[in-house]
């Protein structure tokens, strides 16, 4: 789309799109180049919806995230820090932006990075799109080790500041980005290891992030309810006495709706409201 008052902006960062508009032609952005850059921040904001990243908390490594999701997805345009350049500089002066977009790795940083994604390319056998993600995640890595010791100091590298990287990465992602965060830090660790910048192999100092069986699983439902889904169904029918024991059957014996779909009903005795299936009888008393 070259059109940028086509662009539509919804979440979050709607209420900044004509302004972001207005700012890019402002500065003299042809409207092609300024569709690209609204549809970039229609992506950012559909993203931050979907990661429960507030709007006040876009950080550098958020945006880091962002775009190496980009990547993956398979966007062409606007997939860098460089690129988003415009919009994080418009957000910035908004207040939404607590710092620009860092500059590019250098000295010990650099050549890390880029021995691990041939690391990651030749011995791995990594997909290139998977090297990426996997990098990105060693720049934010290495961006915070220099932002609160000015060097990287690997050497002094330890299971605490390891576990500090992953807590704080943990506060901001959901169980399923920080349980990839995991996999790609063990990988670092392992290459560093391997690379002798670490002097030990500190990949069983990550930790786990919690991932218990079954958290997700449906809430029963309450007694007000079930009472009412009882209620529900017309006993003066014969379809509504058949609700009323398909739904005795699920509420009062846990049944699952396919094992009930399956119970072939004979002998069945509708008098005095009483369901009888197979031997196995459900009172179907009504009040």
């Amino acid at each position: 789309m070259s059109n940028p008052f086509r662009v539509e902006v919804p979440g979050p960062l709607s209420m900044f799109a004509a302004g972001f508009l207005d700012d890019l032609l402002r500065r003299g952005y042809r409207p092609g180049t300024a569709a690209k850059q609204l549809q970039a921040m229609s992506h950012l904001s559909r993203w931050i919806a979907a990661h429960d990243v507030g709007s006040s908390d876009l950080t550098q490594p958020v945006l880091e995230e962002f775009i190496g999701d980009r990547r993956a997805s398979g966007q062409t345009h606007v997939v860098s820090l460089k690129g988003l350049g415009p919009l994080i500089d418009y957000l910035q002066r908004a207040g939404l932006v607590t710092t620009g977009a860092p500059a590019a790795p250098a000295g010990q940083s650099a050549e890390l990075l880029d021995r691990y994604a041939k690391y990651l390319l030749d011995r791995r056998g990594m997909a290139r799109t998977s090297v990426r993600n996997y990098v990105d995640i060693a720049r934010v890595f290495f961006a915070e080790r220099q932002r609160s010791r000015a060097h990287l100091a690997l050497d002094e590298l330890d299971a605490a500041a390891i576990n500090e990287f992953v807590l704080n990465e943990a506060r901001r992602r959901k169980v399923a980005g920080t349980q990839c965060v995991v996999y790609r830090l063990r990988s670092l660790l392992r290459f560093l290891y391997l690379d002798g910048a670490v002097p030990h192999d500190l990949t069983g100092a990550v930790p786990r992030p919690a991932s218990w069986r079954n958290a997700s699983l449906v809430k029963a439902l309450d007694a007000q309810t079930v009472a009412r889904l009882l209620g529900s169904c017309d006993v003066g029918t014969a379809g509504g006495r058949r609700d009323l024991a398909v739904l005795m059957l699920l509420s009062r014996l846990g049944r699952r709706a396919g094992e009930v779909a399956a119970i072939q009903l004979h002998d069945i005795d509708w008098r005095a409201g009483e369901v009888m299936v197979r031997g196995t009888v459900a009172a179907c008393h009504h009040r």
